[in-house]
């Protein structure tokens, strides 16, 4: 005979018999399941011990095999996660809004993602190479102060949030909300005037180049987000051959069964810097602040460098779900690090952004 209160202890006790996954495993055969206001208990002081990851864990783990319902908790939760600044682990802020998307939580889902940064301190950093295209160099140092920067790519149901009220509608929607199964999927087609604003109107900002390259290489200066060496598992990019690129956009929605398309922000979570900033080299090639210079690296200053001329095209940073080749060298050369590009466009299915912030 399995009980619930012997499990718990098992987990939570003070010797830690038991991982979680155990502990979900030996509740399936709970001879006595635990009631909503014991789950409620359980979570309430993981919460009042300030274990945010603990307290979704026992929702997303524990509700699920126990089959009680949960639901205002979960709600609650997120809010009191919100509200306290704090920033769970990737893997588990995942499963939690995969958990808010099926459970039809939008509102609670765009407010958890808005609140998903990550500070980067201030200091030296290298930008740039000598081993990449003739605009990516020279390598330099600069000097760039604290910043924080969105976690994950704005995504559909954040910008659906202020694209009526600031009149910012992507050129290709005529209207029309996101597809429908594409809620927590970065929003591409979106013009760097439209990027900008958004950013704005949230109290928040374009990244720059130098803060975005920083936040892609690491304190390590590394090539990929996750080191020097490609991973194509790491990644969200694939290499198709377009005659007609306006084909693309078909494929923004899953649904429509394309050979690629943009997939939920944060997955693969194992293409996440080590800091804790996701999709950088895929998903969503990203609008930055500054205008493209290729030669900007020889005359910029070194202290918090910012392109403001020539007025004409702005970076694109990363790599995007779709490289409109089929060439595979250059489809992961375009997601290192240190690869810039630049674009005039309004409306590009790969191109989308994330905000930042100076604290």
């Amino acid at each position: 005979r399995v009980r619930y209160r012997d499990i718990m202890r098992w987990w939570k006790g003070p010797s830690r018999l038991v991982t979680v996954g155990v502990a979900v495993a030996l509740l399936a055969a709970c001879t006595d399941a635990p009631s909503t206001e014991q789950l409620e208990y359980e979570i309430e002081a993981a919460v009042a011990g300030g274990d945010w990851t603990t307290a979704v864990n026992l929702y997303l783990d524990l509700n699920q095999t126990v089959r009680v319902d949960l639901d205002p908790t979960l709600i609650d939760l997120v809010g009191r996660i919100v509200e306290s600044g704090s920033v769970l682990p990737i893997g588990t802020e995942n499963r939690l809004l995969r958990r808010l998307e099926s459970e039809g939580q939008m509102e609670v889902a765009r407010s958890l993602l808005n609140s998903s940064v990550v500070e980067i301190a201030g200091g030296w950093t290298v930008m740039g190479t000598d081993a990449g295209n003739p605009d990516e160099g020279p390598a330099h140092n600069v000097w760039i102060d604290t910043f924080v920067i969105d976690r994950y790519e704005v995504t559909n149901v954040e910008f659906a949030s202020l694209a009526d009220r600031i009149g910012i509608q992507p050129a290709h929607r005529d209207g029309e909300t996101h597809p429908a199964s594409t809620p927590i999927h970065p929003v591409v087609g979106v013009s760097w005037y439209q990027a900008d604003g958004f950013c704005r109107a949230i109290g928040r900002r374009l990244p720059t180049e130098a803060e975005w390259e920083r936040a892609c290489r690491g304190t390590e200066g590394s090539g990929f987000p996750w080191g020097d060496t490609w991973d194509a598992l790491r990644v969200n990019v694939t290499a198709v051959p377009l005659v007609d690129p306006n084909e693309a956009w078909a494929w923004v929605d899953p649904d429509q069964g394309g050979p690629a398309s943009p997939s939920t922000v944060g997955e693969p979570s194992s293409g996440c810097s080590a800091e804790g900033v996701c999709n950088l080299a895929d998903n969503a090639s990203e609008w930055v602040a500054d205008w493209y210079d290729r030669d900007a690296y020889s005359t910029l200053p070194h202290v918090d460098p910012l392109a403001l001329a020539p007025e004409w095209d702005h970076v694109v940073r990363g790599g995007a779900w779709l490289f409109r080749a089929d060439d595979l060298d250059a489809m992961r050369a375009q997601s290192r690090c240190t690869a810039r590009n630049s674009s005039h466009a309004l409306s590009d299915p790969r191109v989308g952004f994330r905000c930042a912030f100076t604290p």
